[in-house]
């Protein structure tokens, strides 16, 4: 399971999060592209438009010998994800 949290409103400080299902025994966040598209649609429709300055990605629950394999595999994700939004 993961959840994945974002501010929604900056002044405000309200919060917003998605909350994804992944198989048992993978430490990778299989659907991170969707979860952070959604959390920052969220964050523009609550802030007139404006996209995040910053994206701080903290990522727990992986050992050190899965550390690569994860920033890999998500990071990727994460910056698409981002594209995604940029017409």
């Amino acid at each position: 399971m993961a959840c994945i949290a974002g501010v929604r409103r900056a002044a405000s400080g309200s919060n917003g999060w998605e909350v994804r299902k992944d198989k048992v025994g993978t430490e990778l966040i299989t659907e991170l592209q969707k979860a952070i598209r959604e959390l920052i649609e969220d964050f523009m429709s609550q802030n007139r438009g404006m996209k995040p300055e910053r994206i701080l990605f903290y990522r727990d629950g992986v050992s050190e010998g899965q550390f690569s394999q994860c920033l890999g595999y998500e990071l990727p994700l994460l910056q698409a994800a981002c594209r995604d939004l940029d017409p």
